[in-house]
């Protein structure tokens, strides 16, 4: 990885550009499409302006649980080695080009398969997934291939499980991934995206920490 590191202030903010040569998945945690050239551009608050504490966790977590989002089950990995979990993080990034992102723990049971696979699917729940939901989010003890259970599968592209119940869908390759703490965002680059022939289906919702829809 090459760095060519400059330095402006813009509205008081400090920017980077960074040249960035992304290459194999790395010891440290750095993934990115061989042979592709970008530049990414990093914003960071001055230091003057980082003597302020932060949110409490308390605080911040119990605001977070009045975000209501769509629920997804977000399948990685092959063969015996599948797995997936369940996520409400899942945003557009771009669509031109089509590219998506969701947030991660690096301590996920799924973050070995999604880093040494770099393929992953989006299968967004309708109202009656929450089973799937459940198992996907480790409830009950259910891991790793046993997840897959009691559903319907199909291969897209990439090679990995897509769920033929969901309402919509998106088969990824992985293009970038950012560590942030004990987390990582991950950047999909989105090789096929797909909707149920069901327009009448209502999305699987996610809110104070409980299922719902929209009725």
């Amino acid at each position: 990885m090459t760095l060519n590191i400059g330095k402006i202030l813009v509205n008081e903010i400090m920017t980077k550009e960074i040249d960035l040569t992304l290459g194999q998945v790395r010891k440290d945690g750095n993934v990115g499409l061989a042979g592709r050239e970008k530049t990414a551009t990093e914003f960071w608050i001055p230091e003057s302006l980082e003597v302020s504490p932060d949110a409490t966790s308390a605080d911040y977590k119990l605001a977070m649980r009045l975000l209501a989002g769509g629920v997804a089950a977000i399948t990685v990995g092959s063969g015996a080695e599948m797995t997936g979990f369940t996520a409400t993080s899942v945003v557009s990034l771009s669509a031109e080009p089509p590219r998506l992102m969701f947030g991660i723990s690096q301590t996920s049971s799924s973050w070995k398969a999604l880093t040494e696979g770099r393929a992953f699917a989006v299968n967004l729940l309708n109202s009656d997934a929450n089973n799937v939901a459940d198992r996907f989010a480790g409830r009950a003890g259910v891991k790793g291939i046993a997840r897959y259970d009691n559903a319907e599968w199909k291969t897209r592209k990439t090679g990995v499980q897509t769920l033929a119940s969901a309402m919509a869908g998106f088969d990824c390759e992985v293009e970038e991934i950012l560590l942030r703490y004990d987390h990582a965002i991950v950047i999909g680059r989105v090789k096929e995206a797909w909707i149920s022939q069901n327009q009448t289906e209502e999305p699987l919702l996610y809110w104070q920490g409980a299922y719902g829809t929209f009725s």
